[in-house]
């Protein structure tokens, strides 16, 4: 993926609407954007399509995670847990 089509990814996971998920996902693209396949950053940029309310809903296991997304709730949860 190009660089401004990571830059791009990059700012709509940051400016979401909630600060909850500005917040959670600024660690993931900071943490695991660049270290990402080319599907993963297909799957990550879905991901982005999805409601706040949806995200947050997986994040704090509320609801249960589409499959094709589990691997990013689990990253972000490691971070909330401190690892």
């Amino acid at each position: 993926m190009a660089m401004h089509q990571l830059k791009s990814l990059r700012y709509k996971a940051t400016h979401r609407g909630t600060k909850e998920n500005d917040v959670l996902m600024g660690w993931f693209v900071r943490d695991y954007l660049e270290k990402l396949d080319k599907e993963q950053l297909i799957t990550f940029s879905s991901f982005l399509e999805e409601s706040d309310d949806a995200i947050f809903s997986w994040i704090i296991k509320k609801k249960a995670t589409p499959l094709s997304y589990v691997w990013i709730i689990d990253l972000m949860g490691k971070k909330l847990n401190g690892h």
